[in-house]
């Protein structure tokens, strides 16, 4: 699916002045990377996907002929049987050193890589050859990734993506040896990689290789089962490496903010993320990243995420629990409400008195009443000021007392009958409390039956909460 991938990538790249071609059926244009990703996608996921044979030609010149698994195995029984690897080690460099011969091995017939065989290659590599075999595979896989990190590799991305399939491969990215050098700059080039290509890098990585034993009498809960484990996998990779690195940091100001490399690392997690959403492989709780969650300053975060300044966890809030998340909205709202403060006072400059602050004025015997009047009657601007209350014929200034006796108040009376919002209709069952409503789940006896009760003063109240809460902190 790969090698057709590219082909088609390159056809809508270049675009076809053929009237008759089977492709576009109409001359098409060239494209722009981006849309040329996405016309191939489309391509490869139709039922009858047609090439351009005017595009073909120009695409495979000059491209150096890759290694196979029987290659290396050939190299190395005859090590075997000589005690000399020497030959071997030369291939093993030059193979792993070499970014476009990287790219075109261990493909099978129809150009996407044989997983399989990745996997028995690094077997070979790693735990079955002589000691400066690995070491020479260890130096040319780091110099490789060092190339590629200078490298602009937007130009010609496409032929890397088999490259990228092999590296992702190696089972030392998730030995804590590697954190050191090889996944720093692992993350860095992956994060790199322009996003048009995520979805078939993604769909290449999940995807259970044809020559795996069994596979063509696979069913689907089998091959979906096979891509949960192969995204657990993947994740585990940056999730382990993010986690350890920011619980070995000895530099406390090294926060997850100002360390690039958990930066990229998180990018990563991001471009599957996205496969998980597109295919609902696994819980999107896999995602969370506790060391994150622990250590991110959240008020050094979001002023960035505000004023789009480089790198927020904000724009990638799949790694942040609801803990976090709630943390977030809490600031952001002090954010809105030291804003309207700020033009309040500056309203209050040019165009008269104008009150810095919410202002409620309750009779306590009309409490209910008087606070749905007055919020009624306020605009949106002054619903993000500071809350303050007063209470008619009573003197004092609201420094969170007065608030808090108006939420308890209010509470109270709110679950009246009077005002019909509750029903004494049975046993409290639960009370699930959120941003938008307030429901209340009761359990009639002797039955199953649920009554839910909502709407009214639930939205008032939920957001008077925060509000009041984030006044006093």
């Amino acid at each position: 699916m790969l090698g057709t991938y590219r082909r088609h990538f390159r056809q809508a790249l270049l675009g076809c002045s053929a009237t008759d071609c089977p492709a576009f059926n109409t001359p098409s244009p060239s494209h722009e990377p981006s849309d040329a990703a996405a016309i191939a996608f489309s391509f490869i996921q139709s039922r009858t996907p047609c090439e351009c044979p005017h595009a073909n030609p120009a695409e495979s010149g000059g491209e150096p002929v890759g290694i196979s698994l029987e290659d290396l195995e050939r190299f190395y029984n005859e090590g075997q049987s000589t005690g000399d690897f020497g030959e071997m080690c030369s291939m093993v460099t030059d193979a792993f050193g070499k970014s476009l011969k990287l790219a075109s091995s261990f493909l099978d017939a129809n150009g996407s890589v044989d997983k399989t065989s990745v996997q028995q290659v690094y077997v070979l590599l790693i735990h079955k050859s002589p000691a400066n075999v690995t070491a020479a595979f260890l130096a040319a896989t780091l110099e490789q990734l060092t190339l590629l990190k200078a490298h602009d590799i937007t130009s010609d991305s496409s032929k890397l993506l088999s490259l990228l399939i092999i590296l992702l491969q190696n089972p030392l990215l998730l030995d804590p040896m590697s954190h050191a050098e090889l996944l720093p700059t692992m993350c860095e080039v992956l994060s790199k990689l322009p996003q048009f290509h995520h979805p078939i890098l993604c769909q290449e990585l999940l995807t259970p290789p044809t020559s795996q034993p069994g596979a063509a009498d696979a069913t689907a809960a089998e091959n979906r089962e096979y891509m949960a484990r192969e995204l657990e996998r993947l994740i585990g990779i940056f999730q382990h490496f993010i986690t350890l690195r920011l619980l070995s940091r000895t530099d406390d100001s090294m926060t997850p903010n100002r360390d690039v490399a958990v930066m990229n690392a998180t990018k990563c997690l991001s471009m599957f993320y996205q496969a998980n959403e597109r295919y609902h492989l696994i819980p999107y709780t896999e995602f969370y990243n506790d060391a994150v969650n622990e250590q991110l300053d959240i008020k050094e975060d979001f002023p960035h995420f505000k004023d789009r300044k480089g790198f927020t966890f904000c724009d990638y809030s799949f790694i942040l629990n609801p803990a976090i998340k709630a943390d977030i909205l809490k600031v952001e709202s002090m954010f809105q409400m030291r804003h309207e403060l700020q033009d309040a006072f500056f309203r209050a400059l040019f165009q008269g008195v104008n009150s810095p602050y919410l202002v409620l004025e309750i009779r306590r015997d009309f409490i209910i009443r008087d606070a749905l009047y007055q919020l009624e009657c306020k605009t949106p601007k002054d619903l993000k000021k500071q809350l303050r209350v007063q209470f008619v014929g009573e003197e004092g200034v609201d420094e969170g007392g007065v608030q808090k006796e108006f939420f308890q108040l209010v509470i109270r009376e709110m679950f009246d009958p009077k005002y019909g919002e509750f029903l004494e209709t049975g046993i409290l069952d639960i009370i699930h409390l959120s941003y938008f409503s307030l429901r209340i789940h009761w359990t009639i006896p002797n039955t199953t039956r649920h009554v839910r009760h909502q709407r009214g003063l639930a939205p008032v109240l939920v957001q008077f909460q925060s509000d009041g809460r984030r006044d006093r902190d």
